[in-house]
């Protein structure tokens, strides 16, 4: 199965941004944080602008304005690459997680007539499994 490179960012962001997050002000423009617990590898983020974290960003929903929305982010170089990768990436999943799942609204809505095709959902399955098979 050949998956264009572009759809499985899009994918991915949106098997974040379907997963259950406590409820925050993701999604709001300003400036965040991501942490690293090296204890029990796991990240957090937090609505402010912190040079010791793993990552900061800054996130502007100017759709309203110019039909885009910003975002910024650095990484901490005191952090091995890993960690640094994999915290921007959750930073960007976390912070714009609204505006992908409105994305997968819209297509779902306005393109697949309200029904995932099945080349997707096989795709999103196999993630998902594998996934799950690297968090046991």
């Amino acid at each position: 199965m050949h998956v264009s490179p572009h759809l499985l960012l899009i994918l991915s962001l949106a098997l974040l941004a379907a997963s259950p997050i406590p409820a925050s002000s993701a999604g709001a423009s300003g400036r965040w944080t991501v942490y690293f617990a090296p204890t029990t590898k796991q990240y957090s983020v937090r609505p402010i602008q912190d040079k010791i974290g793993v990552a900061t960003a800054l996130y502007a929903d100017e759709r309203s304005t110019n039909g885009w929305t910003r975002f910024n982010i650095e990484t901490n170089t005191v952090y091995q690459d890993l960690v640094q990768a994999t915290g921007a990436g959750y930073l960007e999943g976390y912070v714009t997680r609204d505006i992908i799942w409105q994305f997968w609204m819209n297509m779902l809505t306005n393109r697949w007539n309200g029904r995932t095709p099945a080349l997707i959902l096989a795709f999103m399955n196999v993630r998902s499994s594998f996934v799950k098979a690297k968090l046991t």
